[in-house]
């Protein structure tokens, strides 16, 4: 079977927080003192669970390249996602958004759609909600003016805060993918089975593929688990170890539990977390990872996820 490649571009003005974004996808361990301004175009390429690659361009942002972007045109043909990274610290969003215009006019050119995602980077810097709030909306208002008729997705995120960063990446990607909904309502299903009030099935990267949860609670309680554990889970079970747990078990807060494994589906590395309420959800807290295992829908699904 040919693997399926998606092209991931990242592209916004210098130091954007781009290639520190990037490098944070890749689970490197950089300080973020070690970074350099990307010089031109560099690519990354990460290997899926499924049977796809992810090829991500981190186009510098300086004036000279953006100029030499725009003329080339070909840098961003074919592509499937774009991030568009903005500081919402810094005075230039009205040079991003005619960046970001130009980049949009080469698409039309070519009669490409991709998914768009407009990250609006380093909040960390900027204590005062309101005041960060003010500033999101004013370049939400400038990008929406420009964005023709493209649909765009904004997120509000820190690297400081790795649940803002992966979750709008697993969005994006998902955006991607053709069968995410049908995941997610395959997951919806499979937890009225197994009495879980929350499920997230992750790809051994740690992005998101597919989601449930009953209602905000349980969604933002499952979100937290996977924000400050999963990557730490992930660490511990791909540390070649045979004597490593590929489970863990938490009492969350005295309010559930929550179920972390690893699963192979189709010889491949999955993770899920399955979060639940109630002392007679958790006599079925096992079932799941035979369920997902044996489920023909799942693996169906994820066969074709792009």
């Amino acid at each position: 079977m040919m693997l399926k490649n998606i092209k991931i571009v990242y592209s916004g003005l210098d130091n954007a927080g781009k290639t520190s974004i990037i490098k944070f996808l890749e689970s490197k361990k950089y300080g973020l003192d070690e970074l350099k301004p990307t010089q031109g175009i560099e690519r990354v390429e990460i290997q899926l669970s499924m049977d796809a690659s992810i090829t991500q361009w981190d186009m510098g942002g300086q004036e000279k390249y953006r100029k030499e972007y725009i003329q080339r045109e070909r840098d961003f043909h074919d592509t499937d996602l774009l991030f568009f990274i903005v500081d919402i610290n810094d005075e230039r969003t009205d040079e991003a958004a005619e960046f970001l215009s130009e980049i949009l006019e080469i698409f039309k050119k070519v009669n490409q759609k991709p998914k768009i995602v407009v990250l609006l980077h380093k909040k960390d810097l900027i204590e005062d909600e309101e005041r960060q709030e003010e500033l999101v909306n004013l370049i939400k208002e400038k990008i929406n003016a420009i964005k023709r008729d493209f649909y765009i997705r904004f997120f509000v995120t820190s690297i400081y805060d790795e649940l803002s960063i992966l979750n709008s990446f697993s969005i994006g990607l998902a955006e991607v993918s053709k069968k995410a909904r049908e995941l997610n309502m395959a997951l919806s299903k499979l937890a009225n089975k197994v009495f879980a009030d929350a499920i997230l099935l992750i790809e051994k990267n740690g992005f998101i593929i597919g989601e449930f949860s009953k209602d905000d609670t349980s969604d933002h309680i499952i979100k937290t688990i996977y924000s400050y554990l999963s990557l730490s889970f992930m660490d511990i079970c791909q540390s070649g170890d045979p004597a490593t747990p590929d489970r863990m078990i938490l009492d969350w807060n005295d309010t559930g539990y929550a179920l972390m494994e690893s699963i192979m589906i189709d010889n491949k590395l999955y993770y899920y977390i399955k979060y639940a309420t109630g002392t007679e959800k958790i006599v079925r807290k096992f079932v799941l990872r035979s369920i997902l295992k044996s489920s023909e829908i799942i693996r169906d699904i994820i066969r074709e996820y792009f």
